[in-house]
């Protein structure tokens, strides 16, 4: 009962300070809100705007959605375009074969010297690469010993023969045909910067006959009149996976150009090239 009494006394004491407080803070908060009135109008007006506005954007989107799904307008129709979804599907399938085709592909990279008659010799850089088995492409910057002979004629009658030590090119494509079991090997396109044909002819995985035609309307000897085109016959042998040899007859069709050559050469595949990058031993044929 003590206590209860010491309670109320208290809150007797405090009640009246606790009322002037309400009143002063109701009367300020008439203050704030008649001082900021207006701007809580348009805080209202902005708000129900924006509510307004979502609403309409909603309804909108809604009819956008509606319109693809039933395949009206520009982008409706090509969303609904069942051609284009085959040309699109086509095409993501076509690069998807263009990938293999390049994964399937080997690339092979040669150098090999060869000696010719009186001393003569080449140095030849070759690129070959292989899509698959039934054809590739052959590139090869070819430097000669010999150079290329030109002519120079002066107004005066008189000329002058002379040699040009440029790179010669080799571009052909090879197709491969099988020929009594065994794999034929056409060529055609540049040889040493001059139209020519050439054939392989496979006696086993390591050895082939090959045959090159090239350099019609000989200008290299320009004191030789009515020379025939360069024909050389010889055959290539792999001693390894990536040394080969090959050796055989020159300028065969012309009796006073005629001679035999040998040479020697590496091949790589791009697997080899993998190998010598890593330090391994590449592995033999």
């Amino acid at each position: 009962a003590y206590n209860l009494s010491v309670v109320m006394e208290k809150v007797k004491d405090d009640l009246p300070v606790l009322v002037k407080n309400l009143k002063e803070l109701s009367v300020n908060l008439n203050a704030v809100v008649k001082n900021n009135r207006v701007n809580i109008n348009r805080t209202l007006v902005s708000l129900r705007k924006t509510t307004e506005n979502l609403s309409r954007a909603s309804y909108r989107l809604d009819k956008i959605l509606a319109d693809l799904e039933s395949g009206k307008g520009t982008l409706g129709k090509l969303l609904k375009d069942e051609e284009l979804y085959e040309n699109v599907n086509e095409g993501v399938k076509a690069l998807g074969k263009a990938g293999k085709v390049v994964e399937k592909t080997k690339l092979y990279i040669g150098l090999r010297g060869e000696l010719y008659r009186e001393g003569d010799s080449k140095g030849i850089l070759s690129v070959r690469l292989v899509p698959d088995e039934k054809k590739y492409y052959l590139l090869e910057v070819v430097g000669d010993s010999r150079g290329r002979v030109y002519r120079e004629e002066y107004l005066n009658g008189g000329e002058v023969v002379k040699k040009e030590f440029k790179p010669e090119f080799t571009l052909q494509y090879a197709r491969n045909f099988s020929l009594f079991g065994r794999t034929l090997t056409l060529r055609g396109g540049l040889k040493e910067s001059t139209g020519g044909l050439g054939v392989d002819y496979y006696l086993s995985s390591d050895k082939y006959l090959f045959a090159d035609i090239w350099d019609f309307g000989r200008k290299d000897r320009p004191q030789d009149k009515n020379l025939k085109p360069n024909l050389q016959l010889g055959l290539h042998w792999y001693i390894n996976r990536n040394l080969y040899v090959r050796f055989g007859g020159d300028d065969l069709l012309n009796a006073k150009l005629r001679g035999v050559f040998g040479g020697i050469g590496l091949e790589f595949v791009d697997e080899d090239l993998k190998y010598l990058l890593g330090g391994m031993s590449v592995p033999i044929r």
